[in-house]
């Protein structure tokens, strides 16, 4: 969740310590800021606009890792949507 320099920061750092991950669903509210970031990236990308919140709920059962890259006070998805292997 977040598509700014925090969640390119965050990026960089899981691919270090990390270097299965291969694919990765990028959630942002702003679908250009997402694909922006997604361009930079050599992983394999998806993104996925956050008011989809269908997609964002299958997308977040699907994890086996989330990371929250926002400074957002509010919830970004329900707990229970979390399997048990996240």
């Amino acid at each position: 969740f977040g598509a700014g320099l925090q969640a390119e920061c965050h990026i960089d750092a899981l691919q270090c310590v990390l270097p299965s991950i291969h694919r990765i669903t990028i959630v942002n509210r702003s679908r250009d800021r997402a694909e922006k970031l997604a361009a930079r990236l050599t992983l394999a990308t998806e993104v996925v606009e956050s008011s989809n919140s269908d997609l964002v709920r299958e997308k977040v059962q699907e994890a086996d890792l989330i990371v929250t890259c926002t400074n957002s006070t509010t919830p970004l998805f329900s707990g229970s949507w979390l399997s048990p292997r996240t």
